[in-house]
């Protein structure tokens, strides 16, 4: 999921950088913005009514002959997967956005002028540059989404096997309170692994200003 979602802002956040069309840009800042204008539960429960068996998404499928009868869609691991997707992608794009905001702008049109066509210009010129700030939009991504709660329980159930929700079911449920204790451990240290590996390849300094 992290991956995904950061390799799905890397195209959002260029777009939005190179854009020169008013309503493009308008288009695409409401889209990456809105789900920070919304609470958690709400926008857990629009996936709610979106995924369940007579919600949306079913009956636009059978409307249009793709299904014969409604996809359990809804308390799966692929619906809490999309719920966190979709919360986590404005926090992806920002700071990416950020890196290709502060570059020259004539960077690419320059590679471009030395026969390079437009895709190579990018992939050569603009995202090595904005490589500190994807790889820390991907560690963001992975160290707040594991610690996701509510998501899981309202779109995944209960038993969504979700670290958090482990914890959660070994404390009030099982009173397991060393087994929690070592799942929580876990949680943590796994994300401070992945920070300070990134920390590792791209450079504490860089990782700052990437994310500042």
């Amino acid at each position: 999921m992290t991956v995904l979602c950061t390799m799905l802002s890397v195209p959002i956040a260029w777009e939005l950088y190179s854009t020169r069309s008013r309503w493009v840009r308008i288009a695409l800042w409401s889209a990456a913005l809105f789900p920070l204008w919304t609470s958690g539960v709400v926008r857990n429960y629009a996936f709610t009514i979106i995924l369940q068996r007579r919600g949306i998404l079913n009956t636009w499928l059978l409307s249009l002959g793709i299904i014969r009868e409604p996809l359990a869609l809804l308390y799966t691991e692929a619906a809490v997967v999309m719920g966190i997707f979709y919360t986590m992608l404005p926090y992806a794009i920002l700071p990416i956005y950020a890196s290709f905001a502060a570059q020259d702008e004539q960077l690419v049109p320059a590679a471009e002028s030395l026969g390079a066509s437009r895709l190579r210009a990018i992939v050569d010129v603009a995202l090595p540059l904005a490589a500190p700030s994807i790889f820390a939009a991907a560690a963001i991504v992975f160290v707040i989404s594991v610690g996701f709660y509510i998501t899981p329980i309202l779109l995944g159930g209960p038993q969504s096997p979700f670290l958090a929700t482990i914890v959660d079911t070994q404390i009030y449920r099982l009173f397991d309170f060393p087994g929690a204790a070592a799942t929580a451990s876990i949680l943590f240290f796994t994300a401070l692994v992945i920070v300070a590996g990134v920390a590792r390849v791209v450079g504490l300094d860089r990782m700052r200003t990437a994310l500042g």
